[in-house]
């Protein structure tokens, strides 16, 4: 079991009404965490990640304050202790 910490920031924080809170992963993988937030987030689930398990356009993802580039995303290790943020990209005019 892998224990990580997963942040929401922004609108994001609003929308889905929880700011953090930590979760226990069989694995390490991106797909691990995607499974255990949609058992723990329910529909709220939906702003973050398509049907398709492909994370919404628009969210920036990181891990301990390192942007992971959306390729990359599948390949993601998470370890213990690790930080997870999810961010809406920055907008402005």
């Amino acid at each position: 079991m892998v224990k990580i910490k997963v942040r929401f920031y922004a609108s994001l924080r609003d929308e889905i009404g929880v700011g953090e809170f930590s979760v226990y992963l069989n694995d390490g993988s991106f797909n691990s965490l995607m499974n255990n937030l949609r058992a723990l987030l329910g529909d709220r689930v939906n702003r973050l990640f398509s049907e398709g398990g492909m994370l919404r356009n628009g969210l920036i993802v990181s891990v301990n304050n390192t942007i992971v580039y959306l390729s990359k995303i599948q390949e993601l290790k998470l370890r213990e202790n690790d930080v997870v943020d999810f961010m809406p990209a920055p907008s402005g005019g």
